[in-house]
């Protein structure tokens, strides 16, 4: 997004509350490192916690609330955040929506504000199943507008009474309560963020929302008014290290190896050879050790990881860490955890998708969009075996239908760069020197 944007004539800068600063600077851009507040909130909240017994601590927290509220609100206010707005007096924000104590600060400067978003639709809408599930409409029960509809239920009910939990054990010092607070001495209309259905404690209704996702992968529904989709943002041309796997490979190496003996390539990523999830990458390993047409290349994996995996055989590639792009601009499938990100590279460079998801925010429901267009299959991580992910790699290398379809939605995606949906935006935004975004309609 920023390279497209300076591309455009525009001068970026970048603020972050991690430190990609060299990263950032070697590829042409300013950067400035901001505090990570929640950090910062998370380490004032023990100090909260006075010593003695639970009825003590419970009295204590209780009488002197106000006081702890005060410094609540004191430590999430964005003031170097503010400070640097000041020192930079730029014409634009683009703030990533998770970004929540300066989104609510900018809301009511002289500056025009944009939220930035990486996952697909948070919203309640009809026919449009929560994110964190693997709903898949038309399948079932669940996939029916009366499952659907109940999903959502039980997802209102549960993060309801999860943020009401913690406002009432904090008393008043949970980070959504005193993000409520300074929404209020902020004048940010509460009706915004008076319901979060995401794993954060706030979510944003109303207020424009540039998501870098296309919406050719979205389940069919109608997207909630100020939800602009701009396609996926994929860094294709990023700077990776040349490494070696365990046999001193390169990615290049295993391609010549590859069109020597006609092998097809298998990608595997997303593993950090947590306890969860070794079995699994074991039984990858299985499923493919018998196969003399296949090479699966994998990681990363952590040196103690590797040693768990016992002997390798020939045709299995393990990265300490796998320089991605390389592999997937190489690779006949990928077999990944469901991220939002693996999956626009896998669009990118056409390469169907074997999605056994991590469960953890977005990867249910983007394994499940994987399933619903057909561009890959989705499976269950708990109960697979290496018999059954060797059927599945079996179908997608055979079966037409998920190269036709990736092809096609490849071709989707790139149009939103060709017609410079972003470019436009941004254009309209700034044309227009709106304060109140949240009315803003941009005609494309």
């Amino acid at each position: 997004m920023a390279a497209r944007l300076r591309e455009e004539g525009y001068e970026v800068t970048i603020l972050a509350p991690v430190d990609h600063g060299d990263e950032v600077q070697k590829e042409g851009f300013n950067f400035r490192l901001l505090p990570d507040l929640r950090k910062k909130l998370k380490a004032n909240l023990k100090s909260y916690r006075p010593s003695g017994n639970r009825w003590k601590r419970w009295w204590m927290r209780w009488t002197h609330r106000r006081q702890f509220r005060q410094q609540g609100l004191d430590t999430i206010y964005p003031s170097v955040f503010e400070q640097l707005i000041d020192q930079e007096q730029p014409d634009l924000l683009i703030i990533d929506i998770e970004l929540h104590e300066r989104i609510i600060w900018a809301y009511n400067q002289s500056i025009p504000v944009l939220l930035l978003s990486q996952w697909y639709s948070l919203w309640h809408r009809n026919g449009l199943p929560p994110l964190s599930t693997t709903i898949v409409p038309g399948i079932g029960f669940s996939g029916s507008s009366l499952g659907i509809w109940w999903s959502w239920q039980k997802l209102k009910i549960s993060r309801w009474w999860k943020f009401k939990r913690q406002e009432l054990r904090s008393m008043g010092t949970s980070h959504r309560s005193l993000l409520q607070r300074f929404a209020k001495v902020n004048h940010f209309p509460r009706k915004y963020i008076r319901q979060n259905l995401w794993p954060g404690p706030v979510t944003y209704s109303q207020l424009p929302v540039l998501a870098m996702v296309p919406l050719e992968m979205e389940f069919i529904h109608q997207p909630r008014p100020n939800l602009h989709y701009l396609g996926p943002m994929v860094f294709s041309y990023r700077q990776e290290p040349d490494l070696k796997d365990q046999k001193g490979r390169t990615i290049d190496n295993l391609e010549e190896v590859a069109l020597a003996k006609d092998l097809k390539i298998i990608v595997a990523t997303g593993t950090t050879m947590h306890h969860s999830e070794e079995r699994f990458l074991k039984q990858l390993v299985d499923a493919v050790a018998s196969r003399d047409d296949w090479l699966l290349i994998t990681g990363p994996v952590h040196p103690e990881g590797l040693k768990k995996l016992g002997g390798i055989p020939d045709n299995v590639a393990v990265f300490s860490f796998l320089p991605q792009l390389s592999a997937l601009s190489i690779a006949d499938l990928s077999v990944n955890h469901g991220g939002v990100h693996t999956i626009h590279e896998c669009i990118h460079f056409k390469v169907p998708m074997l999605v056994y998801s991590g469960g953890r925010a977005d990867q249910n429901g983007c394994a499940a969009r994987v399933q619903f267009h057909e561009i890959g299959i989705m499976g269950g991580r708990a109960l697979a075996t290496s018999k059954s992910i060797a059927n599945k790699i079996e179908i997608l290398l055979t079966e037409i239908v998920y190269k036709t379809n990736i092809e096609k939605m490849s071709e989707l995606i790139f149009e939103y760069q060709k017609n410079r949906k972003l470019e436009k935006i941004v254009l309209g935004v700034l044309e227009r020197d709106l304060k109140v975004l949240d009315q803003m309609e941009v005609n494309l």
